[in-house]
């Protein structure tokens, strides 16, 4: 069997989620919390500035987030962790 990574990573800012990065580094929200900091449902729970985990999964270790095009929309990688498993 193929050895696989899991790669978990936060990212950081305020305003609009870019929620293409997803697509992009083919990653999701890591948990049900995430996915309610990604989008605030009204202004009394509105967050300036928060943080978000997503995970990726990928059949080598190298992986990693493109750092540099999150920075670009104003959410910048502040963590990068990886676990490896047996798949």
């Amino acid at each position: 069997m193929a050895r696989r990574y899991t790669h978990k990573f936060t990212v950081e800012g305020s305003g609009n989620f870019p929620f293409d990065m997803l697509r992009y580094d083919r990653c999701w929200p890591s948990t049900q919390d995430d996915v309610t900091t990604m989008v605030p449902h009204n202004s009394e729970h509105f967050i300036p500035i928060r943080q978000v985990t997503l995970t990726a999964s990928a059949n080598h270790s190298i992986w990693e987030p493109t750092t540099g095009r999150w920075a670009n929309f104003g959410w910048p990688v502040i963590e990068h962790t990886k676990e490896t498993y047996d798949g």
